[in-house]
């Protein structure tokens, strides 16, 4: 008997450059090795360039969801409502197991709607956690409809752990999931500062 695959949806807002999008990307490589899931990932934001797209398995299932046109014309708060129109849409449409709010980017949409899926808040740093407790009416709101969090580190469990107890949200379960390491990449890198040094050293 086949088993049936369960669904992820990771929401992120853009595919820039940067640490998270990195660990995004070496997410999405080891997931996409497990046949039992299938994998969507939803950008809200298409750039002009849109860094790591090329990395991105092609087991994933990728879609942008405000095109670049989008966000030339529409204010900000058009592009939340545009986006928040597809995203109950595509929902209604396609049944998902878990969300994955990485980086806080599904809040917006969270503002509005409740889903009776489980959703993990994925937390990148401190940052975060200080920024929860100036708007802690709002984020006590958002925050307790999130399944559990997720943070890179034990420090920054620790840090997590300490705010949500301030804003009475302690019952919300977090775990500390370390950077997922890209072998290959590293590799690539000290191979590359290799020849770089080789280069300097013969000139």
């Amino acid at each position: 008997m086949t088993s049936v695959k369960k669904r992820i949806l990771f929401f992120h807002k853009s595919l820039v450059i940067g640490g998270a999008e990195v660990i995004l990307i070496n997410y999405l490589k080891i997931l996409s090795k497990n046949n039992n899931l299938d994998i969507d990932l939803w950008i809200l934001e298409e750039q002009i360039e849109n860094a790591y797209i090329e990395k991105i398995p092609n087991k994933i299932n990728l879609l942008f969801l405000l095109k670049r046109k989008d966000l030339d014309m529409l204010s900000l708060k058009e592009q939340y409502l545009l986006a928040s129109k597809i995203i109950k849409k595509l929902l209604i449409e396609n049944k998902f197991n878990l969300i994955v709010n990485f980086n806080s980017h599904f809040d917006f949409f969270l503002e509005k709607y409740s889903l009776n899926i489980p959703i993990i808040r994925w937390v990148h740093g401190i940052a975060h956690c200080n920024y929860w407790e100036k708007h802690s009416d709002y984020f006590h709101f958002i925050l307790k409809k999130h399944h559990c969090l997720i943070t890179v580190n034990e420090e920054l469990k620790k840090h997590c752990l300490k705010t949500l107890r301030r804003l009475k949200l302690k019952d919300i379960p977090i775990y500390s999931i370390y950077n997922p390491i890209n072998i290959e990449y590293i590799k690539q890198a000290m191979n590359q500062s290799i020849n770089i040094r080789v280069s300097i050293a013969s000139i």
